[in-house]
């Protein structure tokens, strides 16, 4: 169970909810994005979802000849218009994102930001003027899968995602950023190639990289 709004029926609704929960306003599921993954976002290929917040969802993506990988995030324009959310005007939020990735070890960088209309499915009113952000590609796992993982992490890896979720806290007060959602699924578990191990953590092999700063 999370909280999630419905992409196409903004509602100040805190609830919690299962992603195949129906928006009472119009029969839309609250994982309808996931379960209908547009083709493309601009000039991204969109390859599968990595999951949704109350505010958004992520999704994989390539671009280009060789296929470079990014993730993308995605929230209504309407979102940032309806009143009652309050929410920071888009632009100040990729800029703040852009400030603190610059400096911090757990938020994965930013690439670009663009404007687009999505569309989810062929018909025109599945699709949603959106606000994108588009965010350099982690390997990993989304933390919720992560933990519910058939393969149990080891007891050293639960250490270390919990070092490193302090670290990223510390992070954000250290720029007197406050964060209204974080959750397992704006948090990737990145799986470290050899080279790029850490020496000093006590599972070098693994990162905890926020790639949401809602």
């Amino acid at each position: 169970m999370a909280k999630y709004c419905c992409f196409f029926c903004p509602s100040k609704d805190y609830s919690e909810r299962e992603l195949s929960d129906k928006c009472p306003s119009c029969g839309r599921t609250y994982g309808f994005v996931l379960d209908h993954p547009p083709n493309n976002i601009g000039n991204y290929r969109i390859t599968k979802h990595l999951g949704r917040g109350f505010y958004g969802a992520a999704y994989v993506a390539e671009a280009g000849f060789v296929g470079k990988k990014y993730v993308i995030k995605i929230s209504p324009v309407s979102f940032y218009g309806f009143e009652p959310f309050k929410k920071t005007p888009f632009q100040d939020e990729v800029r703040l994102h852009a400030e603190l990735a610059a400096s911090a070890t757990h938020v994965v960088d930013i690439i670009d930001a663009i404007d687009e209309t999505v569309f989810f499915t062929d018909d025109a009113a599945s699709s949603i003027p959106c606000h994108v952000t588009v965010l350099d590609y982690v390997e990993g796992d989304l933390l919720k899968d992560f933990v519910n993982s058939s393969t149990p992490p080891s007891a050293a890896s639960i250490c270390q995602v919990a070092i490193d979720l302090l670290q990223l806290r510390a992070e954000l007060e250290a720029n007197k950023l406050n964060h209204n959602d974080l959750h397992a699924e704006n948090l990737i578990v990145e799986r470290l190639r050899p080279e790029s191990r850490r020496p000093d953590a006590i599972d070098p092999m693994l990162r905890v990289m926020a790639i949401d700063l809602g």
